[in-house]
């Protein structure tokens, strides 16, 4: 108690297992999970993609505005002002076929060479700013 009134936090007291007393992230809870199951339903996914669902759905959840921030989404409210929309997140559903460009540099100098790799788009990584596929086997 000392320690968060020292530091200019509010303690706020819920009786134990109440769901509805922990906020936003109890809410957040239930879309994520939705969200995520409807991507494997939706993708005909193996069960070997749950993470890659689970962290795509994190992805788009996260950025979205919350009555938590009067309607800003978290980076918004870092920074102060409105953002645009990252559009690289509407690309496409999640365990669709796409095709990953081979650069040249990595092709062989042989005309029949593929250009692309037929692979399954995982969404995208907004870390590195990069789409992630795999290999469609």
């Amino acid at each position: 108690n000392q320690y968060c009134s020292s530091a200019g936090i509010e303690h706020e007291f819920s009786s134990r297992y109440r769901h509805d007393q922990n906020g936003v992230v109890e809410n957040k809870m239930q879309p994520l999970g939705i969200s995520f199951r409807c991507m494997m339903i939706q993708g005909c996914a193996p069960a070997c993609d749950i993470p890659d669902a689970l962290r795509y759905a994190c992805v788009v959840l996260n950025p979205s505005p919350t009555k938590a921030n009067n309607g800003w989404t978290p980076q918004e409210k870092r920074s102060g002002q409105k953002l645009p929309i990252n559009t690289k997140l509407l690309q496409g559903p999640l365990f669709c076929l796409v095709f990953a460009h081979i650069y040249k540099e990595e092709r062989s100098k042989d005309k029949a060479t593929p250009r692309g790799i037929a692979s399954v788009y995982l969404g995208y990584d907004a870390v590195n700013n990069t789409y992630l596929v795999k290999e469609w086997v």
